[in-house]
């Protein structure tokens, strides 16, 4: 069962726009020891939750270590096909929900901040046919392998 607010901002007889909000669910203060170890907690809490979070961009240091990274819901961005869109549509839909990671040296750790808890578009009720969550696990690939 989702626990999510619900707020439809416009509507006429042919559409809805609905916006969600969602941020609160990944607002914490936890001070996260590697990238890797964020990028799943998000993407769990995601998942948790009826949301894809996949990495939009990444930016590095002088070093070449990442320092800020950029993640976003899965339904972020516009469709940049050259063939036409599917009859079916695009999943994306310029979603605007956003989080950054930022490594904070002083700290020696990764921390999360929520830019935007706001999707235009509802949770989804069954994962099984999203790319990402078909996905198998890094424990899985390796029993697959013996």
């Amino acid at each position: 069962m989702h626990n999510f607010e619900e707020n439809v901002v416009e509507s006429n007889e042919s559409f809805a726009t609905v916006f969600v909000e969602s941020g609160y669910f990944f607002a914490t203060e936890q001070l996260f020891m590697c990238f890797e170890e964020l990028k799943q907690w998000a993407y769990n809490t995601g998942l948790n939750n009826g949301y894809v979070i996949v990495t939009q961009r990444s930016k590095t240091n002088v070093a070449g270590d990442k320092n800020k990274v950029f993640l976003r819901c899965d339904h972020g961005g516009v469709y940049k096909g050259k063939t036409t869109v599917r009859l079916a549509g695009t999943k994306k839909i310029n979603c605007l929900f956003q989080l950054i990671a930022k490594y904070h040296k002083e700290e020696d750790g990764w921390k999360l901040k929520v830019v935007c808890g706001t999707h235009n578009h509802l949770t989804a009720i069954y994962m099984e046919g999203r790319e990402l969550s078909k996905r198998l696990k890094p424990k899985l690939k390796v029993l697959l392998r013996i």
